[in-house]
């Protein structure tokens, strides 16, 4: 978690680990974390593939631990990963945007509000200032355009045939692509949520 009041220092003996007396920094490079969670979707690895890729991104090639420590070192990182300074809310089961499938209007956003060249900034720019300034872009970036358009509900403008009309093809332009897993969820969720309605 970012923390502008903590010292520096402490942030990085936060984001290492030890193994047989030596010290090893994690490597929390945004690009880096966003490669790690595209292995946490990836089926077409098996556990044990997923856990030895996703140990060399957070340490890199080449140091041999035990798949014990490695599973340590994972659940650290991610826990470093999901903290943060505000009250989870109740999880919308719509997908709402996908970093790889956003790239685009994500690096046009932060060029546009931050002027910061996402791809001049690979290997160097920290996740967890990459979370805060992704989380504060404003409403007139392309990417939070594009999250809005998905989120707009067309049942609320029924009596607006030609904006229903124009927001359903803005929708079907943008929509994130999903899994069937993601779409049986999403079902289920609203399912649950009009049955809590009546």
């Amino acid at each position: 978690m970012l923390n502008i009041v903590r010292s520096e220092q402490l942030d990085m003996e936060e984001r290492a680990f030890e193994w047989n007396g030596k010290r090893y920094e994690l490597n929390f490079t945004y690009d880096n974390i966003l490669r790690f969670f595209q292995l946490l979707d990836d089926d077409s690895l098996n556990k044990y593939e997923k856990i030895s890729l996703q140990f060399q991104l957070l340490v890199g090639e080449g140091l041999q631990v035990p798949l014990e420590k490695m599973i340590d070192v994972i659940e650290y990182a991610a826990n470093l990963i999901s903290e943060s300074s505000y009250q989870p809310t109740a999880s919308n089961p719509v997908k709402m945007f996908d970093y790889e499938q956003d790239s685009e209007a994500i690096y046009a956003s932060f060029l546009q509000q931050y002027g910061i060249d996402l791809i001049k900034e690979k290997g160097k720019l920290d996740y967890f200032k990459f979370r805060a300034l992704f989380t504060n872009l404003s409403s007139n970036t392309p990417f939070q355009q594009i999250v809005h358009i998905r989120s707009k509900d067309p049942s609320k403008h029924i009596e607006d045939r030609e904006y229903v009309q124009q927001l359903n093809i803005q929708q079907q332009t943008f929509a994130v692509r999903k899994t069937p897993e993601e779409i049986e969820t999403e079902k289920q969720a609203q399912l649950g949520a009009a049955l809590s309605n009546l």
